[in-house]
């Protein structure tokens, strides 16, 4: 094996090679020369397995020998020394395939060592039945490990065991990654896993890597020292070389990482759950950085559930399905927590299917329910979620328009009069008078349709207007009745008490306290 060093300075040439003699087995031929011009010249006619290069040369930089290599000898591994300790040098250098990045201050035999390792661990094959091969079984049981830890069901210290970190002496290293697509199987999570638990084993850290869901990945590993500076150093340089690794070992790309360290007197799950759900959220917007999300204010959701009930009840689904599209709208321009938003959207879709269910509609629409919930689930951005929505939408007023065709057109001129005008005084005779019927027929035509009398279904759109000015505004009873057409507050209240089961006083206040339906 012929390792070939390239810098300029003699005398550090000359340091190299002694540390990679002591470090390296007796086969290993150790080559300097001093430019990258020369560099690619002895690569073009030997075998080289390594070059080690300076960051700055005379002529030809050492990240221009890099880019070339990686062009004219993509299977020779390299590594760089440098004097410059810049995050920008260090990413370009991994990008481009380095192993490894050591600062001349600081280089020590142990350095040396480490990088042979790197050398031999990425220049093998991963042997498919061995101890490093990917492992589906083993990824499904990390990830539901994981999980039981943030839920509370596993110990700290037996998860701790587990992922082979030592909290009670070292503080832990937390590193989060986003891919950009959903991971399809648990054989292709562990084909990435496997790729971080190797880079974890290249730098010598000690610690395990996990899903936590299909697109978020953490690894946690003990770190060697307490100077935060060098903590942050270290948790970098994994960063950078694990999204390189992963992104040239697999189709996935890594969009967004970050890093955490962990004191030894911090809550880990709950720093994990924090950073996890921060991820989600960061992908879900895409977003450049992790960053906390923000709750739904209860009081929204709260108001969303009422008005789309209310609006459902009395025929309006059209306006229902704009309520809840506004109200999604609105949540993802104020980059509301995403779980929130679809576990809200589940549960509106759920009620507006219930609707649908009242109507005795066919079977087939209901079979695409778990479809439909599953498109909102798995929505990874907010077009995903609203694209759901739209197709939900144009099925579901289909739908609605079909089940409605049995009633008559002058019924529903009916419905939609009553609609307009539930808050002035509504008898059979004017309404009557309105769509040229005589009052008997019309009151047998609208039970016939309706399955309900006349004057229990203006009843009914009064008493769901009067529940949404009380849920939704500071009127007073007398106010919410005479705005919704009741002669007075006690008639009112008698219909309301016997509508809702609950006075217009209870049911504001049952409101208030989140318990709409009257719950005690």
């Amino acid at each position: 094996m012929t390792i070939l060093l390239v810098d300029d300075e003699v005398l550090i040439c000359n340091w190299l090679s002694i540390l990679i003699s002591q470090a390296a087995p007796k086969d290993v031929e150790v080559v300097s020369v001093s430019n990258a011009y020369d560099a690619l010249e002895y690569c073009d006619t030997h075998d080289v397995s390594l070059v080690i290069t300076d960051i700055k040369m005379p002529q030809r930089s050492g990240l221009e020998l890099l880019q070339d290599l990686s062009v004219s000898h993509p299977g020779i591994k390299t590594a760089v020394l440098s004097s410059y300790d810049d995050y920008s040098y260090i990413r370009d250098v991994f990008k481009l395939g380095a192993l490894d990045y050591i600062l001349k201050s600081e280089m020590k035999q142990e350095d040396i060592e480490a990088l042979l390792d790197k050398l031999r661990l990425f220049s093998e094959d991963t042997d498919p039945g061995g101890e490093d091969s990917p492992d589906p079984v083993k990824t499904a049981n990390d990830t539901a490990l994981l999980h039981s830890f943030l839920t509370g069901r596993t110990a700290a210290d037996e998860f701790c065991r587990a992922a082979m970190i030592e909290r009670d002496r070292s503080e832990t290293g937390l590193c989060l990654f986003i891919t950009d697509r959903h991971m399809k199987s648990e054989e292709e999570k562990a084909g990435v896993l496997n790729i971080l638990s190797r880079t974890l084993k290249s730098e010598t850290l000690k610690g395990s890597c996990y899903a936590a869901d299909s697109r978020t990945l953490v690894c946690l590993f003990d770190l060697a020292t307490n100077i935060a500076e060098y903590q942050q150093n270290s948790m970098n340089k994994f960063l950078l070389l694990a999204e390189r690794n992963v992104e040239s070992g697999s189709d996935i790309r890594i969009g967004q990482s970050m890093c955490d360290t962990v004191g030894q007197n911090s809550d880990l799950a709950e720093r994990l759950t924090k950073w996890i759900k921060a991820a989600r959220i960061c992908a879900y917007y895409r977003f450049n950085e992790i960053t906390e999300p923000a709750d739904i204010p209860e009081a929204a959701a709260k108001s969303l559930k009422t008005t789309l009930v209310n609006h459902l009840n009395m025929g309006q689904y059209h306006k229902a399905m704009t309520c809840l599209e506004n109200f999604i709208e609105t949540s993802h321009g104020s980059f509301r927590d995403p779980d929130q938003i679809k576990a809200v959207t589940v549960y509106s879709i759920s009620v507006m299917y219930s609707f649908v269910d009242q109507l005795s509609q066919p079977e087939a629409f209901f079979a695409g329910y778990s479809r439909l919930i599953r498109a909102v689930n798995q929505s990874c951005h907010p077009e995903g979620l609203s694209g759901a929505l739209e197709s939900f939408r144009e099925s579901y007023l289909m739908m609605i328009e079909d089940s409605s065709s049995d009633i008559s057109p002058v019924i529903r001129r009916v419905v939609d009069y009553i609609e307009e005008n539930y808050m002035h005084k509504l008898t059979l005779e004017g309404i009557s008078e309105h769509v040229y019927l005589n009052k008997t027929y019309l009151s047998q035509l609208f039970a016939k349709n309706m399955n309900m009398p006349l004057m229990h279904y203006i009843e009914k759109t009064r008493i769901q207007h009067a529940k949404n000015l009380l849920a939704t505004t500071e009127l007073s009873v007398l106010q919410v009745s005479e705005k919704t057409g009741f002669s007075s507050q006690s008639y009112f209240t008698n219909v309301f008490k016997k509508a809702a089961g609950v006075s217009p006083f209870k049911y504001r206040s049952l409101f208030a306290a989140g318990r709409p339906d009257g719950e005690e």
